[in-house]
């Protein structure tokens, strides 16, 4: 069975970040126009034949692993994704919009400061409930991030509630929806968690707060690790952010 035109999208738009191709880049070996290749993306047009497998050749996979749905079961089955990856599940895929993270400064009242927003696109013709506990935010040691509906203080006291962050009640049918996280983090690794029974259970996203910091760009540029480096410039280059770094000797 053929894939959908807007699941067939999301392989390229993804494969194409994963190769670095902007999408006029991805036009130019295509020999076709950028216009084509954001019809594709968008799920607004399927490529012919002949550029299928241009495309199944550049990306390195099967004409099958792009167009078939069930060659896709090892991607259903991955469970641990990068910032830049697109989550794809039953009829539903998962994209990092956009994340920004400010330290607290102290103090007994602590606000949120690390905020995630997902686009949550629905491929089928049902309607996708969503709700709250179907996110949550973990540190490396299992420890779950408080959310901004409890706010703590560093010694675990709760200093106030506010509302749950937002979340829309469902995604309508071949539509997309927008999820709001605001969370009260340190600056340390953490893993979102989404896990919505029977469309898209157990998988996670790693999260770096402290490379969306200002400075982490000026850091970055005397690390020596690699893992930092890929995150950093896979995330800005993904949200059009991606400048020219001068490595100083």
């Amino acid at each position: 069975m053929l894939k959908s035109s807007q699941e067939v999208g999301l392989i390229i738009k993804e494969l194409r970040i994963q190769k670095g191709l902007t999408q006029d880049q991805l036009a130019a070996k295509m020999q076709l126009t950028p216009q084509a290749v954001s019809k594709w993306e968008n799920g607004d047009s399927y490529p012919d034949m002949h550029i299928a497998i241009m495309l199944a050749d550049l990306f390195d996979i099967s004409l099958d692993e792009l167009l078939r749905n069930h060659i896709d079961q090892s991607q259903n089955e991955k469970q641990e994704y990068q910032i830049h990856e697109i989550i794809r599940c039953k009829s539903l895929s998962i994209e990092v919009e956009e994340i920004k993270f400010q330290p607290n400064q102290g103090g007994a009242h602590l606000s949120p400061n690390l905020f995630i927003n997902l686009i949550l696109k629905n491929l089928s013709k049902d309607g996708i409930p969503l709700a709250y506990d179907h996110f949550m935010l973990l540190y490396d040691d299992g420890s779950q991030v408080d959310h901004k509906k409890y706010l703590r203080n560093w010694d675990g006291d709760v200093v106030s509630e506010l509302e749950p962050y937002e979340i829309p009640g469902f995604i309508p049918p071949l539509s997309e929806a927008k999820v709001k996280l605001e969370y009260l983090s340190k600056n340390s690794t953490v893993k979102l968690w989404v896990n919505i029974p029977d469309e898209c259970p157990h998988k996670c996203i790693a999260i770096k707060p402290q490379l969306h910091l200002e400075q982490a760009h000026d850091d970055l540029v005397l690390s020596k690790n690699i893992d930092d480096i890929v995150y950093f410039y896979n995330y800005h280059y993904k949200t059009n952010q991606f400048s020219k770094i001068n490595f100083k000797n």
